[in-house]
Order: structure tokens, then sequence, then C-alpha cells
């Protein structure tokens, strides 16, 4: 019975995570164009009509965070440019190793090129506070100005949480992410998120409306992991040069 259960359990549980996966991309589907760029390829929506505005989302989220938000009320006078961050939402991260935050800017690069926008204010929260500063910092004279919400910009002395650490461990890590992470996470979800909105009250439809159960298949879950692990450790670098900054940055926190 032992042997039966240590085999079945798994079994049940990746099938279980594959079927969950399935009915998240076809309850939330892709809503806007493709990109191909170094590292990936690039998932973005676009309103609007004006002077260009990106919006970057945080981590464990996707580009629908900020449509569902404050997009559709800047695109009634800019040109809105919402990117998934590489990895996540429906971008795509190749190559299988950490996409720094200057790797990540440089994949936005390539979309402003792409669409021919000139110096685009950075309108980033959290995480991308890292990325829009690392574009400042490399590309200043491409970028108008930059808005920062919440941002990660400094290093910090916590460590991870616990399941983005585990998710990188090997073997078991993997075990973790295409076993465990689709039930837990589908389940513990709801609470994750009024922790987050722990002051304040969630909107209505706010997990629907955000897709953010798309972080829940195993290519984003990792490349959020590696994003919220390996980030402090590059910002006690990149933090040493903001006093290079010349240009407006406004930072809500």
């Amino acid at each position: 019975m032992f042997w039966v259960l240590l085999f079945l359990i798994p079994g049940i549980l990746a099938a279980l995570s594959w079927v969950g996966w399935a009915l998240i991309e076809r309850r939330h589907p892709a809503r806007g164009s493709f990109l191909s760029v170094e590292g990936g390829r690039l998932h973005y929506i676009e309103r609007g009509q004006g002077d260009p505005v990106i919006l970057l989302h945080g981590a464990s989220a996707n580009g629908q965070d900020f449509d569902a938000s404050i997009g559709t009320e800047l695109a009634k006078g800019y040109r809105v440019i919402i990117p998934d961050r590489l990895g996540m939402g429906h971008s795509v991260r190749s190559g299988g190793q950490w996409h720094t935050p200057l790797d990540q800017a440089n994949a936005v690069r390539e979309l402003v090129s792409h669409l021919g926008l000139r110096r685009p204010v950075l309108v980033a929260h959290s995480w991308s506070g890292a990325l829009a500063l690392a574009y400042l910092l490399y590309y200043p004279r491409e970028i108008s100005a930059v808005v920062l919400l919440s941002p990660a910009a400094h290093s910090w002395h916590a460590p991870a949480a616990l399941h983005n650490r585990i998710t990188r461990w090997p073997l078991v890590g993997r075990l973790f992410t295409w076993l465990l992470v689709f039930p837990l996470g589908y389940l513990g979800l709801n609470s994750g998120i009024r922790s987050v909105f722990r002051h304040g009250k969630v909107p209505a439809g706010y997990r629907r409306r955000t897709a953010i159960d798309l972080m829940l298949r195993p290519h984003s879950w990792r490349a959020n992991a590696d994003d919220l692990c390996l980030l402090n450790r590059y910002l006690a670098t990149q933090g040493r040069f903001y006093g290079w900054i010349r240009h407006p940055v406004l930072s809500i926190i």
C-alpha cells in the first residue's frame, strides 16, 4: 500500500496541476501583441494616443494588474504600453538563467524601439522599480522621467519567502513547482491577495481582472522566485550609482 500511495499521490497532483494550468490559460488568454526580444518573447498591451507612458508591473503579477487599474484612465490622454515582464503573464523568459533588472530593461528598450516611442515616461511598481532605475542609469537620454510606486530600489536584510527559496532548490524545487504550487497556490491565493490589501479593501473582481492565477504556472512561478531571491544582491550594487541620476524621479512609497 505504501508504494502504491508513493506513486499514486504524485500522479494525482501532477494531473491536477496540468488540468489547472490549462484552465488558467483558457480563462486568461493573451490580450495584446508579441515581440521577440533578446532573452525571450514579450507580450504587451497598447492603448490610447499621445505621449508614451510605459507601465511596468511588480513581482508575482503581470501587465493586466495595471490594465485593470490606472491603464484605462491614462489611455484617455496618453499612449499607454503595458508589457508583461519576461517570464510573467504571457511573456516568455528563455535560456533558463535569471534575467536581471538590466536584462529586463533591455527587453523593454527593444519594445520601445519597435514601437517607435520617443522618450517615454516609465511608471514602475514594486520589483520593476529596479528595472526602471537600471533603464535610467544605462539609457538616460532615452526616457523623459520615471515614476516609482512602492519601488524595490535598495537592498534589504530579510531573506526571500521560504516558498521562493524552495523553488530554487535542485530537484526538490522542481517537484515542489510541478506538484504542489498549483493546488496550494490556487487555494491560498485569495488569502495572499487579502494580505497585500491588509490596509484597505480588495477591489471587486481583483483576482479575475488581474489574471494573477497565471503566476501558478511552472515557468512563471520559477521566474518570479528567481526575481525575488536574487534581486537583493543585485540592488546592493546598483544602488551605489543612483547619485548619477539627473532625471526627474517621483517616488511614491
